[in-house]
């Protein structure tokens, strides 16, 4: 039997955003709200719920007794995954509720984390709302937001924040992926050197901040790469420029999942537009 037909009932029906079944199995059996997802997921069904956005369904299961700081798969509660899949109403829910806004997964993140580093539309704006409802700031979250007083001031105010930060080797990489969405938001993806130069200009004094407190601008991510390789995957020149000039370096290499050491001329498969090549070789990259 495969692992898809071992999850129970509870867990079909909430995939499907079945209200009425839901409510009929734990009007059945309100301890099925405590069921894992499987044997190697203890995700609940509330987890789910949270996932999706299906306000109506976690109601039922609340109301039947689950756990709304129950913790799942890598250590999750349904904020977390709330947070993380763009879903404003249910975070608000869930904390109206008595959701913990600073419970943490495996990993150290907060809801707070998890939203500003989700890919869904409305994570950023999520994350602005935990951080006026609870949830307490961390240096990450702050950069990602692009707070630039808080920055500043969480720097001067401790001098180990660096060290001290939940993930210090992103610390440059969430200013890059930040700066690189307000490019996208504010100009669009084809916008000229000279428009994207002005939305970095206001957004640069976050990397200085950080590197003044010690952050390496080419340290080595969660992700396996370096800021200059997260600005050539945005496909934005400015943004390739700035870091260059900051002192990225331009022949730093990485190792790919597949095994395969790739520079950064190379890196996105050579995707990258003749521009951004042309800015490597000025700023010193060999073959």
């Amino acid at each position: 039997m495969s692992q898809i037909d071992r999850i129970s009932p509870i867990h079909k029906a909430v995939q499907r955003n079945d209200a009425r079944k839901v409510a009929q199995l734990v009007k059945q059996d309100s301890q099925c709200v405590r069921e894992p997802f499987c044997e190697s997921v203890p995700d609940l069904p509330l987890h789910e719920a949270a996932r999706q956005g299906e306000m109506k369904i976690a109601q039922i299961l609340i109301d039947a007794g689950a756990d709304v700081n129950a913790s799942g798969d890598w250590a999750r509660t349904p904020l977390h995954y709330a947070a993380g899949h763009g879903h404003l109403k249910m975070a608000r829910f869930l904390l109206e509720a008595g959701a913990d806004p600073n419970a943490k997964n495996s990993f150290g993140w907060t809801p707070l984390l998890t939203a500003v580093r989700g890919r869904d539309p409305g994570c950023m704006d999520i994350g602005r709302f935990l951080l006026n409802n609870g949830c307490k700031a961390d240096l990450n979250s702050l950069v990602s937001l692009g707070e630039i007083s808080r920055v500043r001031d969480w720097l001067k105010d401790n001098p180990d924040a660096i060290k001290q930060a939940i993930a210090p080797d992103d610390l440059i990489d969430d200013a890059v992926i930040m700066i690189g969405l307000k490019i996208m938001e504010e100009v669009g993806y084809n916008a000229s050197l000279e428009e994207q130069e002005k939305i970095i200009a206001n957004y640069q004094e976050i990397i200085s901040y950080l590197q003044a407190a010690g952050a390496d601008i080419n340290a080595l991510g969660s992700s396996g790469i370096p800021p200059l390789f997260t600005a050539i995957s945005s496909g934005e020149p400015a943004l390739v420029l700035f870091l260059l000039q900051h002192g990225a370096n331009a022949n730093q290499r990485v190792l790919l999942g597949n095994g395969i050491s790739e520079d950064a001329f190379y890196y996105n498969h050579g995707e990258q537009p003749q521009e951004i090549r042309n800015l490597l070789v000025q700023h010193g990259f060999k073959r």
